[in-house]
C-alpha cells in the first residue's frame, strides 16, 4: 500500500497500522509516492497517516492511495467526541523527539486570555473548555489564568491543574518536555476528561 503526495518541502508522516504506529516517512518538494504497509495478512486493515511536522512547516497535498489488490472501504463515521487544543510550542509537541535540552528549533524536533476564551465560547457554544495551569506553567501564569476564568465568568471552563517536569523524564529540545513527559502529561488530560464528562 502506497500513497502519493504532492509536498512544498520536507514534512515527516507517522503511519499507524491498525492503531499500531509502524514507520515514519519525509516529504521533499514535489510529487512523491510512499510506502505505507506491505504483506498485510488478509482482511480488513485502519491505516491513519499522521502529520508530525507543525503546519507552517510546508503544505502537502494528498494525490490518491494505492493499493496491491483488494479494494479501498470507507473511513468509518467521526468519532463520538471531538476536541481542540489551543497552545503554545508545549501543545504542538515541540521538541519532544529530539534529545535535549540543547537542540534548536527544527521541524525534525516539533494576554488578551479572557477574550480568547470568549471567542472560542462564541463558536462552540456548549463545549466544556479547559485552561490549563498548575506547576507545568508557574504559579504566575496560573494565577492569571484564574483571574481571566474569573473574569469570563463561564461554569463550563475550568482550570487544569497539571504537574510539572519530573527530572527521570528527560527533556525534549529548548527545555521542552520529552515524549516521555507528555505521555504522563496525556494521560491525566484524559483521565480528568473522562471523570468530568463520562467519557
Amino acid at each position: 500500500m502506497h500513497v502519493v503526495l504532492d509536498a512544498e518541502g520536507d514534512v515527516i508522516f507517522e503511519v499507524l497500522i491498525d492503531g499500531v504506529p509502524t514507520t515514519t516517512f519525509q516529504t521533499s518538494r514535489g510529487e512523491g509516492t510512499f510506502t505505507l504497509a506491505s504483506g498485510l495478512p488478509a482482511g480488513e486493515h485502519d491505516v491513519l497517516i499522521f502529520r508530525r511536522t507543525e503546519a507552517f512547516f510546508n503544505a502537502v497535498s494528498f494525490i490518491e492511495f494505492q493499493i496491491d489488490g483488494g479494494d479501498l472501504v470507507p473511513s468509518p463515521a467521526p468519532h463520538r467526541h471531538r476536541l481542540e487544543f489551543i497552545g503554545d510550542s508545549i501543545t504542538a509537541g515541540y521538541g519532544a523527539l529530539g534529545a535535549g535540552p540543547d537542540c534548536s528549533f527544527s521541524a525534525e524536533t516539533e494576554s488578551a486570555y479572557a477574550d480568547l476564551i470568549r471567542l472560542i465560547r462564541s463558536r462552540h457554544t456548549t463545549a466544556a473548555i479547559y485552561c490549563v495551569g498548575g506547576d507545568f506553567l508557574n504559579a504566575t501564569a496560573t494565577a492569571y489564568i484564574t483571574n481571566a476564568l474569573a473574569a469570563v465568568g463561564d461554569a463550563n471552563v475550568h482550570l487544569l491543574e497539571l504537574p510539572g517536569v519530573e527530572a527521570s523524564e528527560g527533556w525534549g529540545c529548548d527545555w521542552h518536555p520529552s515524549a516521555a513527559t507528555h505521555t504522563r502529561i496525556g494521560g491525566l488530560v484524559a483521565d480528568r476528561l473522562r471523570s468530568d464528562l463520562g467519557w
